[in-house]
């Protein structure tokens, strides 16, 4: 018989969205409830066996109590289905956390700081599971760990990093390796890794179901893990209301603002959060007169509905010819020259910067 697992993490309800303005931020935090109840919805469309959630559910320093409520009577909507909540370093269970003081439904299991077993006879599977009680663990959280009962379907819930060292519940191989558990369902990072095993235990980092800043862009969802004697599959489920994007753009050769605008409105939908990076070399005068707050309101006035938010950067060069400069005799090719040189030693990362250096330092020394 198979066993559906729904596997979610790091849901992050009630984030303060700080890189949005504060009305933008507001409508975020309701997407994000919206993600949440799709997900439920789905999970009882599927009909799922088990519902974990691998921690970080919700922010603790700024979760609302209309939101803690309105996340129980939604689980609540899954009974009989058996809920188990793996508490992470955003959402610790501590003594006065809502996973202690709140009256959570019956099909609702939320686990503490010690490895604990919950069975759930009538589908032979035992569920292990622990939770952060503060924001910092070191200590390996599977060390000397193995399943009691190997004749049942083990799994377990926890939320913590892969790896031999970390402050956030480090997981080691070696110990997945030798824990006897059939899946192992994480939480903590936010990138979705697919199905991996370790030995004869698969485990997943589904991702969070929405993205909260430029470096979450794509769909985002949880995962459903199927389990059928030895076999493990996963397919996932996106869920998320919007969608970070980051596209780049080569204005080389594009002198006409309303080029510029036009160009971006193809990446613009409601549900695209977008960011652009203007690339290519422009000419000097060209490149003072990019007015990017115009190009954004351009933008608005376009496309009205059809456009959430979108952030416009820069990276354009200056169109300098470095080597003429160098031959220069006077302070300009000296500064050029000493420019070259910190160019060329210069990391990835450094050469946009030095290149404005070198544009600003040509333009003073000529007046």
């Amino acid at each position: 018989m198979a066993l559906k697992i729904a596997h979610m993490a790091d849901v992050h309800l009630d984030s303060d969205f700080l890189g949005l303005p504060p009305h933008l931020a507001a409508v975020r935090r309701g997407d994000m409830i919206k993600s949440f109840d799709r997900a439920i919805d789905v999970i009882k469309a599927e009909r799922a066996d088990i519902l974990i959630i691998a921690g970080d559910l919700f922010e603790e320093q700024s979760v609302l109590k209309s939101t803690i409520n309105h996340v129980s009577s939604k689980l609540g909507e899954l009974y009989p289905v058996p809920v188990f909540i793996a508490p992470g370093n955003h959402d610790p269970h501590t003594h006065k956390s809502y996973y202690r003081i709140w009256d959570w439904p019956d099909n609702v299991h939320i686990f503490d700081q010690n490895l604990y077993r919950f069975d759930i006879d009538a589908l032979n599977v035992s569920v292990y599971g622990k939770g952060f009680d503060r924001p910092y663990i070191k200590e390996p959280a599977l060390d000397g760990f193995k399943v009691e009962d190997s004749s049942r379907v083990n799994i377990m819930a926890i939320h913590g990093d892969i790896g031999e060292e970390s402050i956030y519940n480090p997981i080691r191989l070696k110990d997945i390796e030798n824990s006897g558990l059939a899946y192992l369902a994480l939480g903590h990072i936010h990138t979705r890794t697919g199905l991996k095993r370790t030995g004869k235990t698969s485990w997943c980092y589904p991702g969070n179901i929405e993205g909260r800043d430029f470096g979450e862009c794509g769909p985002r969802g949880f995962v459903m893990c199927t389990l059928e004697g030895n076999q493990c599959s996963l397919e996932f489920f996106p869920v998320n209301t919007r969608e970070y994007t980051v596209v780049d753009i080569d204005i080389t050769d594009m002198p006409e603002v309303q080029e510029i605008v036009q160009r971006v409105e193809q990446y613009c939908r409601n549900n695209v959060i977008l960011r652009v990076f203007l690339k290519g070399v422009v000419e000097e005068q060209y490149k003072e007169g990019i007015n990017i707050p115009f190009i954004v309101d351009q933008l608005n006035r376009s496309l009205k509905d059809g456009l959430f938010y979108v952030d416009i950067v820069d990276e354009t060069e200056v169109d300098i010819d470095l080597d003429a400069l160098t031959k220069d005799v006077g302070i300009k090719g000296l500064y050029a020259r000493k420019m070259k040189q910190i160019l060329q030693e210069a990391q990835e990362d450094e050469i946009r910067v030095v290149k404005e250096a070198l544009r600003i330092g040509i333009k003073a020394l000529g007046g």
